[in-house]
């Protein structure tokens, strides 16, 4: 708390060239940040990845060749190279509706220095336009270079899960230990010679944790597509109405475990292995209870050593879309909205709904059981559970829908104008799955927690987020000074993690102070607080104060 999280020099750079019809365009980034590439660590070192987002990194962003000609009477342009198609309308709910063909980039957007350019990663298509009539556009794309949205690596600032975000090499189960290792002398209360006699370790550094983690499942380079055809109507005031259709892989991960090998099973965390630590641990001087205790626990987080995790991504998800947008002659507002039907979207499944598929006669009310081998065979437990992948995903439709309004209102506090932007917006998961059988899972949850049901995902879900600014133009030597504020408020309802934005009761609070001078030097001050949620906001504790200073030429 109130120490500095990054001190960054950035430098962004365009390059645009043409040749009669034809086109190039680049657009790359440097940075190099003092504070997380050179600075002391005080809990996580960070890996490659999270170097990558937040030390130092140079990388090209758009690349692209583009050409202009005329087919006939109708104009037509080709795009080819990395590129980013926008589709949609909103201005605070990317990647939820239509907004499909690219993956984001959290952590570049979340640098002091970003701008809305940085959310969208650029990807490798062929993207094409024709003006079929002048009030009539069919755009298309087809990609050939799939790409997973960029998460918040572990130790980053903005980071909230270790495991399946980039750099996660394990997965800690809630309740016992922790990542840094666990005393289990201390924790038990049995003297470390005795723990080492029956072979357990009296410093565990991996205690209740799935420290494997397989290669990610990821998705083909191949087969993600969209066309849209936008009408632009004259007698209604050039609205705006598109309908699109895409093809995409889901870029957000999904979690996946493999069970332990066979001899875990039958030695390591069978009812008849652990009676007979039990007795060996009480030969060693252990009372009962102790020993009962540290049989059990132990052998649970042999159990969970010998596991395996992944991450996947599904393909072949379609969406079907509609959007709009409009102005309004009277009062000038623009009105846009959009609703987007995804169908057979992957949504995570909580993972202790999935612990029957790993762990024989798991219940929950009784989650981790020990295998007790006069019940399940050599033969069962080969087949069913030892090395074996579950992946705690359901596929079912969602329909993401928003509506939102902009409005300049002109002269308002002695500044020159004044803006305000608002979006509803509302997520819906069709044939919801009966919580009696499967929970989807929500944000925050331990694997074991089956708390009230309002802690998981739920069919509806929304919220809304508020925007507003006010511009005031040369107030002092050029500068021209604009204030601002952003509120984000989740209502009701939870979307299932990865698949929709909302936490109920969620906030977050932006305020911000932009000074312009002579349109070539900004200087922007901000500050975020997060709250509401409950433990399952995960940023809760991540209220922050940023300071930049951007000059363009």
């Amino acid at each position: 708390k109130g120490d500095l999280t990054s001190n960054m020099f950035r430098a962004t750079g365009e390059l645009t060239l043409g040749w009669k019809n034809f086109g190039l365009f680049v657009r790359g980034y440097a940075f190099y940040d003092f504070e997380n590439e050179d600075g002391d660590r005080l809990r996580t070192d960070l890996g490659s990845n999270a170097l990558d987002q937040v030390g130092s990194d140079a990388k090209l962003l758009d690349a692209y060749l583009s050409a202009r000609f005329t087919v006939g009477e109708v104009p037509l342009q080709l795009r080819l190279g990395d590129q980013v198609v926008n589709w949609g309308e909103s201005r605070f709910f990317p990647g939820g509706g239509v907004d499909v063909a690219n993956p984001l980039n959290v952590p570049l957007f979340q640098q002091p220095t970003s701008t809305l350019r940085d959310l969208r990663i650029p990807v490798g298509m062929l993207w094409g336009a024709a003006q079929v009539t002048p009030t009539l556009i069919v755009e298309a794309y087809y990609t050939y270079d799939w790409q997973k949205s960029e998460l918040p690596a572990t130790g980053t600032y903005f980071s909230t899960n270790d495991g399946i975000f980039p750099d996660g090499k394990f997965i800690q189960a809630e309740g016992f230990g922790n990542q840094f290792g666990t005393d289990l002398s201390a924790f038990f209360g049995i003297d470390a010679e005795a723990l080492e006699a029956v072979g357990i370790l009296p410093f565990d550094p991996n205690f209740y944790q799935i420290d494997t983690r397989l290669a990610d499942d990821n998705a083909s380079d191949s087969g993600q597509f969209g066309i849209t055809v936008q009408s632009i109507i004259p007698s209604w005031n050039d609205s705006k109405i598109a309908l699109h259709f895409a093809r995409y892989h889901a870029n957000l991960p999904s979690f996946g475990i493999v069970g332990p090998p066979l001899d875990t099973y039958v030695t390591g965390y069978s009812v008849q292995g652990i009676d007979k630590l039990k007795r060996e641990l009480i030969r060693e001087g252990a009372g009962p209870l102790k020993a009962s205790a540290a049989a059990l626990i132990t052998s649970l987080s042999g159990a969970l050593n010998s596991a395996a995790y992944l991450t996947s991504y599904p393909e072949d998800i379609d969406m079907l879309g509609l959007s709009f947008n409009t102005t309004t002659l009277r009062t000038g507002t623009a009105y846009f909205g959009e609703i987007a039907h995804h169908f057979d979207a992957p949504l995570s499944v909580h993972a202790g709904d999935v612990l029957p598929a790993i762990i024989p006669g798991s219940t929950r009310e009784a989650p981790l059981p020990p295998v007790d081998l006069e019940v399940w065979s050599l033969e069962e437990l080969a087949r069913d559970f030892a090395n074996v992948r579950t992946d705690p995903i359901i596929f079912t439709d969602k329909t993401f829908s928003l509506f939102g309004a902009t409005q300049l209102f002109g002269p308002q506090l002695g500044a020159s104008q004044a803006l305000l932007n608002v979006e509803f917006a509302w997520l819906h998961i069709w044939d919801m799955p009966d919580p009696d059988v499967t929970y989807l899972a929500g944000p925050g949850l331990a694997v074991t927690d089956f708390g009230p049901s309002s802690l998981f995902a739920t069919e509806d879900s929304w919220g809304y987020r508020i925007g507003g600014a006010l511009v005031y133009t040369n107030v002092f030597g050029g500068v021209n000074l604009r204030p601002s504020i952003i509120w984000a408020h989740d209502v009701d309802g939870i979307s299932p993690a990865g698949g929709g934005p909302f936490l109920e009761g969620r906030k977050a609070l932006t305020l911000g102070l932009q000074a312009q001078y002579l349109t070539r030097m900004k200087v922007n001050l901000a500050y975020t607080e997060f709250s509401g949620g409950g433990a399952q906001n995960l940023l809760s504790d991540r209220d922050n104060l940023s300071f930049s200073i951007t000059y363009d030429f």
